[in-house]
């Protein structure tokens, strides 16, 4: 059925779909660079995506839909101004960095707020995300002193409500568990701390020996964290599942590299990395499913600075599920982005 139903989409499709591991993909072509990440509305009815080329591109992302894979919007916001968990829950709003944070309205790009740091404090924001709820925003903020803090802000007032920060080391990369009552993030010290979000306090700390931890997510129940860490980046990395209450670790997952994620019922875990390779893992056995193998043999070339043309080894850069958890997205640096069909 697998390879009929990838036929048909060959046949009535203008988009790519080919065999992968037994998983037929659709391909979404319009970006010209690298894509930082893909991310699906609530609904899964569509697909926002933002891309070196300094677009933010929305697509129809309903499989039985005659614009299954088109593009329906194009926004142009630079790529050094966002990431991909900067858009709330409903996806309406979206966060953009630069000196300040900004909130922007999706649909039509109009700013709503500004986070204000005080140029005593620092002079930039590198990063930022929203809690599940939409009512908070963590910012990662470079310091006087050249280093990353973490600030919790009141999303809706623009209120700074709490500092995340460790004495002499950067806190990046970040997120809030589901029911929003706390929140993970990097360490340079090669670890990653949970904290409590109503009161700042941290709760724990969980310590990798291999190179350090290079991203960290919690399960839906917000009862696991998972980390990917490495010696050698994303190459060469593990994953390792935590208990959140005692900070204790659960189960490792070898040969996961770089980004990490649930499924929405907990049950699946997708890692992306190097090759232009996913991997979906069974997350209470750690038994490998899929494999969803892109191009292994494209290179990426991204313009910097408008000067000279850099190539990169093809990687995944963000992998996402649906909602449903019947697709999984991934955004790749050679400019592709790609639906991957599960379940018909």
């Amino acid at each position: 059925m697998k390879h009929f139903f990838c036929a048909a989409m060959v046949l009535l499709m203008s988009f790519g779909c080919l065999q992968a591991a037994e998983v037929p993909f659709v391909e979404l072509k319009g970006h010209t660079a690298w894509v930082s990440f893909a991310v699906y509305t609530p609904d899964g009815k569509k697909i926002i995506t933002s891309s070196w080329d300094d677009t933010i591109r929305i697509w129809d992302a309903e499989s039985g839909s005659a614009n299954f894979g088109k593009e329906l919007k194009k926004l142009g916001i630079s790529h050094q101004s966002i990431q991909s968990d900067a858009f709330s829950p409903d996806r309406k709003r979206m966060v953009i960095t630069h000196r300040n944070a900004q909130i922007l309205d999706t649909e039509s790009g109009e700013k709503l707020l500004t986070l204000r740091v005080r140029e005593a404090e620092g002079n930039s924001v590198s990063g930022a995300f929203f809690s599940p709820d939409g009512k908070k925003i963590v910012t990662e903020i470079w310091s006087s002193e050249d280093m990353l803090t973490a600030r919790i802000w009141d999303a809706e007032l623009g209120i700074e409500l709490h500092r995340l920060a460790v004495p002499n080391f950067s806190v990046y990369r970040g997120t809030f568990s589901q029911d929003g009552k706390k929140i993970v993030m990097n360490i340079e010290d090669k670890t990653a701390r949970i904290w409590d979000v109503k009161t700042g306090k941290e709760l724990h700390k969980l310590s990798e020996q291999l190179g350090g931890i290079n991203d960290a997510v919690f399960s839906p129940d917000s009862k696991k964290i998972l980390t990917v860490s490495g010696p050698n980046g994303w190459a060469d990395s593990i994953a390792r599942i935590w208990d959140v209450e005692s900070g204790k670790e659960l189960k490792t997952l070898k040969g996961a590299e770089g980004f990490i994620v649930f499924s929405p019922d907990g049950t699946k875990i997708v890692t992306g990395g190097t090759k232009h390779t996913a991997i979906i893992w069974d997350a209470e056995s750690g038994k490998k499913l899929y494999t969803l193998q892109g191009n292994p043999d494209s290179r990426a070339n991204v313009g910097l600075y408008m000067v000279s043309l850099v190539s990169y080894d093809p990687k995944v850069s963000s992998v996402t599920f649906s909602p449903d958890g019947k697709r999984v997205v991934t955004a790749s640096n050679d400019g592709s982005v790609r639906i991957w069909i599960l379940e018909p």
